[in-house]
């Protein structure tokens, strides 16, 4: 099971929002900082990722870089910013091996410049996902079995499984969810690729809509065994109201996060746990 799993190398500028979240422990140098989750740029100021990667035993994300495709040559000090701030979905949790709400943002300093190979995702606000397959990419491992993640930004064309289809294999999902995979196998995000991208092409505006986060799943590229995502389109309000705080009345966000929070605890209260998840 090659690549992503079975994706191919992305061009450069090919995704201009792509980040990478390193950590370093105090006292650390750069030298010392391991990239290990992914991330998508969504203003100057702010970086969106899973939450599973902020509450890692490698501790908090201190830095994010942009514009790397490839760690074979690069310099330590490009387009790497400083994390200032964590940003945990307030109803993060994990119940087993499940995540839920598994999204944060990471507000970072100086302020991203944009350019044609940098520059901002659009969100999905449309719960219902239109296009029959996404693309995912990351720096993962290239086989569940491999030890080190991928020394390339890869990229993977996945299909939408809606999630009754995707509720016989994991009984955990709930509607802030979604899954994407090859149902046959072979194609899949794997460990590593974590807080990274889940998007569509949106030619217009933007040249891509983030629908999900790549959050966890069973052994990479297996048959019939979906990877889980973060439903983007649920936490938009949250997130605007965050990033953007001037465009987003508190008693709308108030109103709107206490309605998703009520359909998701009854949903929850409904799946059974499954023990072989784990997150990327």
């Amino acid at each position: 099971m090659p690549m992503i799993i079975g994706g191919s190398r992305a061009k450069y500028g090919e995704f201009p929002h792509q980040a990478e979240v390193g950590f370093v422990e105090e006292g650390g140098t750069m030298k010392d900082v391991k990239w290990f989750c992914g991330g998508s740029l969504i203003s100057p100021n702010y970086v969106m990722t899973a939450a599973h990667c902020i509450t890692s035993p490698l501790g908090k994300p201190r830095y994010v870089r942009f514009g790397l495709i490839t760690k074979l040559s690069y310099s330590v000090t490009d387009n790497i910013h400083r994390v200032m701030q964590n940003i945990l979905h307030p109803n993060y949790t994990t119940e087993g091996t499940s995540q839920y709400h598994d999204i944060a943002l990471l507000k970072i300093a100086p302020p991203v410049e944009f350019s044609e190979t940098l520059k901002p995702a659009c969100l999905n606000r449309a719960h219902n996902v239109k296009s029959p397959t996404a693309i995912a990419s990351g720096f993962g491992k290239l086989n569940y079995f491999d030890t080190k993640e991928s020394l390339r930004l890869m990229k993977v064309v996945l299909d939408i499984i809606n999630n009754d289809t995707c509720s016989k294999q994991e009984t955990t999902l709930i509607s802030s969810q979604l899954c994407a995979t090859v149902m046959a196998g072979g194609k899949d995000t794997c460990q590593g690729d974590s807080g990274g991208p889940l998007q569509t092409i949106m030619p217009d505006l933007c040249m891509y809509n983030i629908i999900g986060i790549t959050s966890y799943g069973r052994q990479c590229g297996h048959a019939n065994t979906p990877a889980i995502y973060t439903r983007v389109s649920y936490y938009v309000p949250w997130i605007v109201h965050t990033v953007w705080p001037d465009q987003f009345p508190n008693s709308s966000l108030t109103t709107a996060l206490a309605y998703r929070a009520d359909q998701l605890k009854a949903e929850r209260a409904r799946v059974e746990k499954d023990s072989f998840l784990t997150s990327w």
